[in-house]
C-alpha cells in the first residue's frame, strides 16, 4: 500500500511541476495557426494579455526567440489589415505599438483608413505619441476627409505638435470649410501653436494675415 501512495504521489509532483514550467506566453497563442478562427472573445482576451506583457514588462520579448519576435509583428499587422472585429484590430494596433514605437509610423498612417472610427482614432492617438513631419500629409487627409469629428480634432492636435509652417496654408483652407465648431476651434489653436502669432479667432482674420505674409515675402525675395 505504502509502494502504490509513493507513486500516486510521485506523479501528482510531476504532473505539477511540468505544468508550473511548459507555459505558453500569449505571444504564441497569437502567432499559432488557428489563432484568427478563435472565437471574437478568445481572441480580445488573449491579445489583452499580451498588451498587459508588453506594458509591464519591455524587454519581455527580449527574452524570447528573435523568430517569435518576428512572427508577432507579422501576425499583430495581419490582424490589423484583415480581422473583422474593429476591437482586435484595436488590440492589435495597441500591441504592435508597444512593440516597434516610433518604428511603426507607416502602420499607424495606414490604419487611418480603417472603416471603423475606433481604430482611425487609436492610430492617431499613436500618431500623436510618436509621429512626426512624415505623417503631415495623411493628417491633412483626416482633416479633410475623415467623417468624424474626434478624429478631425485629434489630427489638428498632431500637426500643432509636429509645428510644421508648411501647413499653414492648408490648415486656414479646411477651417473654412469644417461646419464642426470644436474642430474649428482646434485648427484655430493649432494655427496660434506653429505659427506664433495670437489673432482672434475668426478664420478671415487669418485669411489676411497670411496673404499680407505672402506679399511681405515675395517683396524681400523681390529685393534680393
Amino acid at each position: 500500500m505504502r509502494f502504490y501512495y509513493k507513486i500516486i504521489t510521485l506523479s501528482v509532483i510531476l504532473a505539477f511541476f511540468f505544468t508550473g514550467c511548459v507555459t505558453v506566453g500569449p505571444e504564441e497563442w497569437v502567432i499559432s495557426q488557428n489563432f484568427s478562427k478563435w472565437k471574437e472573445q478568445n481572441r480580445l482576451e488573449t491579445l489583452q494579455e499580451l498588451g498587459i506583457e508588453l506594458a509591464l514588462n519591455p524587454s519581455y520579448l527580449a527574452e524570447k526567440k528573435n523568430q517569435i519576435s518576428y512572427l508577432l509583428e507579422q501576425r499583430l499587422k495581419s490582424l490589423l489589415a484583415e480581422d473583422p472585429s474593429p476591437m482586435v484590430r484595436v488590440f492589435a494596433l495597441e500591441s504592435l505599438s508597444l512593440m516597434v514605437g516610433v518604428q511603426g509610423q507607416n502602420t499607424y498612417i495606414q490604419a487611418l483608413q480603417d472603416s471603423a472610427f475606433i481604430v482611425r482614432y487609436t492610430a492617431l492617438k499613436k500618431l500623436y505619441q510618436f509621429g512626426d513631419f512624415r505623417a503631415t500629409s495623411a493628417l491633412l487627409k483626416v482633416l479633410k476627409h475623415d467623417l468624424s469629428p474626434q478624429c478631425r480634432r485629434e489630427a489638428a492636435r498632431i500637426l500643432a505638435k509636429i509645428g510644421s509652417p508648411a501647413v499653414i496654408k492648408e490648415l486656414i483652407q479646411i477651417w473654412s470649410q469644417e461646419e464642426n465648431l470644436s474642430v474649428q476651434y482646434h485648427l484655430y489653436q493649432s494655427l496660434q501653436k506653429i505659427s506664433g502669432v495670437h489673432l482672434p479667432f475668426y478664420e478671415e482674420e487669418w485669411k489676411w494675415w497670411w496673404e499680407q505674409k505672402k506679399k511681405k515675402t515675395q517683396s524681400q525675395k523681390d529685393k534680393g
